[in-house]
């Protein structure tokens, strides 16, 4: 690739920069309270035989949740 080429990748890159910095906007959002009462029904763990002491647990609950 030659200098002129790349200089106009360079320059097109900064421009996409600085395009998506323009366009970036502090955003707060209003805090949320919820309230849950859940009991577990049922638990599965597979543990990964790999020995790396990882595993993945699934579960299922039920209960009430509002907020």
């Amino acid at each position: 690739m030659s200098t002129k080429n790349e200089f106009a990748v360079l320059r097109t890159l900064i421009a996409a920069v600085a395009l998506c910095a323009s366009t970036i906007t502090a955003v707060e959002a209003a805090p949320v309270k919820v309230e849950a009462v859940i009991a577990t029904i049922s638990e599965s763990k597979l543990e990964f035989a790999d020995g790396s002491k990882r595993y993945m647990l699934a579960s299922q609950r039920q209960g009430k949740a509002a907020g």
